[in-house]
């Protein structure tokens, strides 16, 4: 059987009143010694704060991605896709989504069409074709050309994996 150490720091007594007149502090009679541990939860913080709607859609206007008619659509999707879970306003990844992210940014074939910066250049091309600065037709002709079936086989592979990962994870972020 493994024992573990563990210090844990109360409240033996109020050095000087002040805070306790306004929100009470308990206060611990104890004696010196050794004492079992019965549980012992530990917390875990991550160490990037979490998104929530309001800050996501600041840095997607900060980063020049998506419209304002996009914003909402866009955290919507991520959250019925379970790719996030919404908990008291944060948006919080899920293994789902973590494992999505990570097989797209591995896969080089696939990353480049769905990176930050190729979200840019469509909304400048739509832009354009939209002020008559460039032409749809031939706009939307470089794009397919530049989908190559190679790199739509590849996509297809990362949509197989992730549904692979959402009935391997299911149980782990789907509410029973």
């Amino acid at each position: 059987m493994t024992h573990l150490e563990t210090e844990e720091e109360v409240n033996l007594s109020i050095v000087e009143e002040g805070f306790n007149k306004i929100l009470p502090v308990e206060v611990y009679a104890i004696e010196d010694g050794t004492y079992p541990v019965q549980k012992k939860v530990k917390y875990r913080r991550s160490e990037v704060p979490f998104y929530t709607h309001a800050t996501i859609i600041q840095e997607m206007k900060e980063k020049g991605i998506g419209r304002p008619s996009t914003y909402a659509i866009t955290i919507e999707k991520l959250i019925q896709r379970k790719y996030v879970i919404d908990k008291k306003g944060y948006l919080i990844p899920t293994r789902l989504g973590i494992e999505v992210l990570r097989l797209i940014k591995k896969n080089k074939k696939v990353s480049p069409f769905v990176s930050e910066d190729y979200t840019k250049e469509l909304e400048s091309k739509m832009d354009k074709v939209e002020a008559g600065l460039m032409d749809y037709n031939a706009e939307i002709g470089e794009i397919f050309k530049n989908l190559e079936l190679e790199k739509l086989g590849e996509l297809t592979y990362i949509v197989t994996k992730s549904i692979h990962a959402v009935y391997t994870c299911a149980h782990f972020f789907i509410p029973s």
